[in-house]
């Protein structure tokens, strides 16, 4: 996940195909989500997490802004434009995904490893 998120900060807004390089990364991001997400929630169907509609909670938030930010990308017309973008994804996507794995996922680890 770490290397997608720091594939944004390689990227060379001045490039003629910065849009496509872009769409890729998030098209990255997309499926390692879904594939973590599905994982999660699979887990938390099998061990009873009682906690598991919150974390889902996340799980759509994490989503629905993704898709919110996607759209600010169809926006970009400039070099500019693509930086103040790359740095919003960015901010959000290490911030979200810090707190969601140093706090959301380690509270459902701790209660499946307690459960055994």
């Amino acid at each position: 996940m770490f290397n997608i998120i720091g594939g944004f900060n390689n990227l060379d807004c001045s490039d003629l195909n910065i849009r496509e390089k872009l769409f890729f990364l998030l098209g990255r991001l997309d499926e390692y989500a879904a594939y973590h997400f599905a994982t999660e929630e699979e887990y938390f169907l099998s061990h009873g997490y009682p906690d598991s509609e919150d974390h889902i909670h996340e799980h759509h938030y994490y989503i629905d802004t993704c898709q919110l930010l996607y759209r600010d990308c169809y926006k970009c017309k400039s070099k500019e434009d693509y930086q103040v973008f790359i740095g919003r994804m960015e901010s959000f996507l290490i911030r979200w995904w810090f707190h969601h794995i140093s706090e959301k996922d380690v509270e459902y680890a701790s209660f499946i490893k307690n459960k055994k």
